[in-house]
């Protein structure tokens, strides 16, 4: 095995960087929820009953899969796709911000054992930032000019999220998310035809 390969899928990533993220983002918002929203579920009349007058920001996160090669196993290569700087354009539109998340990990093990967590803003800069979408890391240096997308900071995080977050109710929200699906529909390519991110509700 020569070419970086996943060696777990995004869902396996959710484990070590939702948590985490959660935690950082109580420490500015009184209450943090993430979901994976159904039109169904998140979108039904009795979720409109219970939270049809509430306020609040939304943050959407990326789970990025550390990618790893026998020639240097420990070098972690993490893939930003096209299709997520598309995402993140529409997004914006809707005063929700995009970003990418990753752990650092090489293997089972060091994944369950607190990894390291990489954080990047997703916009229209990582087109030119990132050459063939990628990121290389190597035991814990970067590789490249990437800093202006990294969120190596909890202060650069809660930055990110201030400027680009739109205050929103539920209906506005789930408007979002039919938006999404209506360029995935319309589009075989977006979303790279199954990616989904986990949103943040903040308030």
């Amino acid at each position: 095995m020569k070419k970086a390969t996943s060696y777990i899928c995004e869902h396996s990533a959710e484990f070590a960087l939702i948590p985490e993220l959660k935690r950082m983002l109580k420490k500015k918002y009184g209450f943090v929820t993430p979901v994976f929203p159904w039109l169904t579920r998140e979108g039904s009349n009795i979720s409109h009953f219970i939270h049809g007058d509430d306020n609040f920001k939304i943050l959407a996160l990326y789970p990025r899969r550390p990618k790893v090669s026998s020639i240097d196993p420990q070098k972690i290569e993490i893939k930003i796709n096209p299709e997520l700087i598309e995402a993140s354009e529409v997004g914006r539109n809707h005063g929700i911000p995009f970003m990418a998340g990753c752990p650092l990990a090489t293997n089972f093990w060091s994944l369950g054992d607190a990894p390291e967590l990489f954080w990047v803003k997703i916009n229209e800069k990582c087109k030119a930032i990132y050459t063939a979408q990628e990121i290389k890391h190597n035991k814990w240096s970067f590789i490249g000019d990437s800093q202006d997308t990294i969120l190596e900071t909890e202060e650069r995080l809660f930055a990110f999220v201030s400027e680009g977050t739109k205050t929103k109710k539920l209906d506005s929200f789930i408007e979002a998310i039919r938006d999404f699906r209506y360029h995935s529909s319309n589009n075989s390519w977006f979303f790279g035809g199954g990616y989904k991110p986990v949103y943040f509700l903040l308030k």
